[in-house]
């Protein structure tokens, strides 16, 4: 049975007859005999009398200007017209003692049915969307002070019933408008139009004065969270990442970012913590030409033209920067560029179809069994060591991201720990062999593929020293210090060995 139904009225009856409907049914159901029975008749009036004051909201609008698209109020017939419509308006316990003193006489309608007729403007005195327009204006660049003032002075605001009748529309605005007001300014209107005690009894409304008040709060920590990014207080990087991502392109700093290693996944990072705040907000605010261009760039899934780019300016750069270094260390070896960048490329385009493919189908107990990164860090590393001796220059390059990358798995808690370890025993390792064989030859790319490899030895180690996953082993400090202070000593022995001949 539907709210009119209950009341025993049809669908559509205005105010006037609802009212009078409710005071028959009240002589009838009494709430000392029957509360539940009354509870129900109550709410039933509520239901039927909310939307009686929508279709004259709607009427309103339609005889100022016609049919409006932006009229907010597009779901009302379906909310109170079905069976299962929810039935009240949030005006419980004191319109209900009303009703009740109201209605004890038979044939006697509700009290402020004849005042609310007096106080409510004709159609043609109300404006809606000027008003409307007028509210956003002022509660965007206006004092919440200054809000609440003038919410109090509009004369047509005086009718109770407009209020009542204003309060689904303006909740349907504040929850669909494309930048949402300050949280201040939507907790005034709440307070004005009593938005802020309607009950999940009112579904409809409820969801969507919900929905506004949540926006508000998601929109202030959105853009707290990005004044805070973008302030003095924090990291050059973050504020350099905050910038990429909010401003035009800048192909500088785009370039910077690409060439530097981790710098792509962090702004992601902080992309991503956008936009779990406020999807919309990023959307709207953020740089949609530099958010794409990150997305793609970082995504393991694809080989898109962005990630390729970056992969082939990386490979260029590290290369003359590794060969550079060798050729201070090494003065007779004559590298091959065109070969050995191609080499490179090659390894890193199979790497990424590798991982692009493991993401795609590698089976879930093999991920819980077999760490992927764990064993394509291995393969890739015993490949490392298979060139050393045939191509030193591309087996370092290979040593040494595989350290790199195995140094920055750590959570950010210990990612700091674990490169200064990657460091420590790259230099360790490299005196040792240095001290063994003598050749800059061999100490170069076994001494960056052995950091890697310890790397992956003391993640794996640990994780069943703890009973854990090496995934789990990653995100802790583990043995580092112990690694660390062993790889101090390492060298302090080299060191000493070669100043004592």
């Amino acid at each position: 049975m539907n709210p009119f139904e209950h009341l025993g009225i049809e669908a559509g009856a205005d105010e006037r007859e609802i009212k009078r409907a409710y005071a028959r049914r009240l002589r009838q159901v009494r709430p000392d005999d029957d509360p539940a029975g009354f509870q129900a008749l109550h709410e039933a009036y509520q239901a039927c009398l909310g939307y009686a004051q929508h279709l004259r909201w709607q009427a309103m609008q339609d005889a100022e200007a016609g049919s409006d698209e932006s009229t907010p109020v597009s779901h009302a017939h379906e909310h109170i017209a079905s069976d299962e419509a929810p039935a009240s308006q949030a005006q419980d316990q004191p319109d209900r003692a009303r009703e009740t003193r109201a209605d004890d006489e038979p044939g006697h309608a509700p009290e402020h049915e004849h005042e609310s007729d007096e106080l409510a403007p004709s159609p043609n005195e109300f404006d809606f969307n000027a008003f409307m327009h007028e509210l956003l204006q002022r509660a965007a660049y206006q004092p919440s002070a200054g809000l609440a003032r003038w919410l109090r002075e509009s004369e047509p605001l005086y009718s109770l019933d407009l209020k009542l009748a204003l309060r689904a529309p303006v909740s349907q605005v504040l929850a669909q408008i494309e930048h949402p007001l300050p949280v201040e300014a939507t907790a005034v209107i709440f307070e004005f139009f009593s938005l802020d005690v309607v009950g999940e009894h009112d579904a409809w409304l409820h969801e969507h004065a919900a929905r506004a008040r949540d926006r508000a709060e998601s929109n202030q920590r959105f853009h707290y969270t990005l004044e805070a990014l973008q302030s003095p207080r924090v990291k050059p990087v973050d504020r350099l990442l905050t910038r990429e991502l909010a401003r035009p392109r800048h192909w500088p700093r785009r370039v910077f970012i690409a060439l530097v290693p981790l710098l792509p996944m962090r702004l992601i990072g902080a992309l991503k913590a956008l936009q779990g705040i406020d999807a919309q907000q990023a959307a709207l605010q953020l740089n949609g030409e530099s958010v794409s261009f990150w997305q793609r760039a970082t995504d393991p899934l694809r080989l898109s033209r962005p990630r390729v780019a970056i992969a082939s300016m990386r490979i260029v750069v590290y290369y003359l920067a590794l060969v550079g270094l060798m050729n201070l260390l090494i003065a007779d070896l004559a590298p091959s560029p065109v070969r050995d960048l191609s080499v490179a490329f090659a390894i890193w385009a199979g790497w990424a179809c590798a991982q692009a493919a493991s993401l795609r189908w590698w089976p879930t107990v093999l991920v819980e069994r077999l760490d992927r990164r764990t064993v394509f860090s291995t393969v890739a590393l015993i490949g490392a060591a298979v060139l050393a001796p045939i191509d030193p220059f591309v087996a370092s390059g290979l040593g040494l991201v595989i350290a790199l990358m195995a140094g920055s798995e750590r959570s950010p808690t210990h990612g700091s720990l674990a490169q200064y370890a990657t460091y420590a025993m790259c230099a360790a390792l490299g005196t040792v062999l240095l001290l063994t064989t003598g050749s800059w030859r061999v100490t170069i790319p076994y001494a960056l593929i052995g950091t890697g490899a310890l790397h992956i030895i003391h993640s794996v180690a640990y994780a069943w020293y703890r009973g854990i996953s090496v995934p789990q082993a990653r995100t802790q400090a583990g043995w580092y210090w112990y690694l660390v202070g062993a790889s101090g000593i390492a060298i302090a022995v080299g060191l000493y060995k070669m100043a004592n001949g």
